[in-house]
């Protein structure tokens, strides 16, 4: 806890709000030159096939009570995502450039994918399984070949930090959200460039499932909604600092964390607020609904995973361990995991109460 209280003073605070307010006075540095390492032996590459093959869902080990701690590293980890099978776990997190992937069942890391510059907001795997996606501070957007680790493409474009990542549930297009005010929509088979949509610095964006719209979140303080097909806006929310955005399952419902430390959920259609929800000391950074979309759960500063019934929007649970910001968080495919990232340097999965 020394640690992580020591953490929050000076500099560290300082970067941190700088990034969680969408700072954009690095938007005009030069983005780094292109490079690629990878450190994997043959085994793991191995381990890559067999568990890309497999159509199951891995059973991570548990040496806490429905909890294991994956990662223990130097510095926050800013984004994680589950693999369609529910067997790999991404991970990228501040300064070192490095997106990991993790064998759930094994919890080990099985391969680390380099050649970001600087911190890596985002991370998403496509649909499919094929592809994972990752951006950062370098603003650059790098696809990779997940069956054999390798960059499949990179994707530049954006004048600023990358902080947030989508697939279309088709797989065919990857939205990136960034620092200088646009969302970029991209060809996930070739990186081609699609569309630009304009606006606000954009922290936060998700697709819809039935993929017709793309939600965002920005820095002029609203929530924002676009016509994919046509390229144009449709409809927005004022008055609301986002930081996550996630689509209910069935499409009906949009929820967001905003900074007033509440989660705000809305008729995904008409935009009419269905609830408020209060029991986070400090703002969510991150949430996601359950695939049965029974369940809404969230991270937030104060350090605390919690879990909303959509039935009654009551808190169902509410987990601690964390010492330090929840910066991150994904449901696994089959529901029964939680994975979430924190400032306090450590993956952490939690079994779904």
């Amino acid at each position: 806890m020394a640690r992580s209280t020591a953490r929050r003073s000076g500099w560290y605070s300082l970067l941190v709000s700088t990034w969680l307010a969408f700072g954009t006075g690095r938007s005009g540095e030069a983005m780094a030159s292109f490079r690629i390492g990878l450190h994997r032996s043959a085994a793991a590459a191995f381990a890559l096939c067999a568990i890309l093959s497999s159509p199951g869902h891995a059973a991570p080990p548990t040496p806490l009570p429905g909890r294991t701690v994956l990662q223990s590293s130097r510095w926050p980890v800013l984004a994680v995502a589950f693999s369609p099978n529910g067997r790999l776990l991404a991970s990228g997190g501040e300064k070192t450039g490095d997106v990991t992937l993790w064998d759930i069942a094994q919890g080990q890391a099985i391969a680390t994918l380099r050649g970001h510059a600087g911190d890596v907001n985002a991370v998403a795997f496509s649909p499919g399984g094929r592809w994972l996606a990752s951006a950062g501070l370098d603003g650059a957007v790098r696809l990779w070949a997940v069956a054999t680790a390798t960059t499949h493409a990179a994707l530049l474009g954006h004048g600023g930090p990358v902080n947030a990542l989508a697939f279309s549930p088709d797989g065919a297009t990857l939205a990136s959200g960034s620092a200088d005010g646009t969302v970029r929509l991209w060809s996930a088979a070739n990186g081609d460039p699609l569309a630009t949509l304009r606006g606000a610095a954009v922290r936060a964006l998700a697709f819809s499932p039935d993929g017709a719209t793309l939600a965002t979140g920005s820095a002029d303080h609203a929530l924002h909604l676009w016509d994919v097909q046509a390229r144009r806006e449709t409809g927005s929310v004022a008055g609301v600092v986002v930081r996550a955005i996630a689509y209910a399952p069935d499409g009906r419902l949009l929820a967001a964390a905003a900074y007033d430390a509440a989660l705000h959920v809305w008729d995904a259609r008409t935009l009419q607020p269905l609830a408020t929800l209060r029991g986070h000391a400090e703002p969510a950074l991150a949430l996601a609904f359950t695939p049965d979309g029974r369940t809404l759960v969230s991270g937030a500063m104060d350090g605390t995973v919690k879990g909303w019934d959509v039935s009654t929007w009551r808190e169902r649970f509410s987990l601690a361990g964390h010492a330090d910001w929840v910066l991150a968080l994904a449901v696994s495919p089959d529901g029964q995991w939680i994975a979430t990232g924190s400032a306090d340097w450590t993956v952490r999965l939690w079994r779904m109460p």
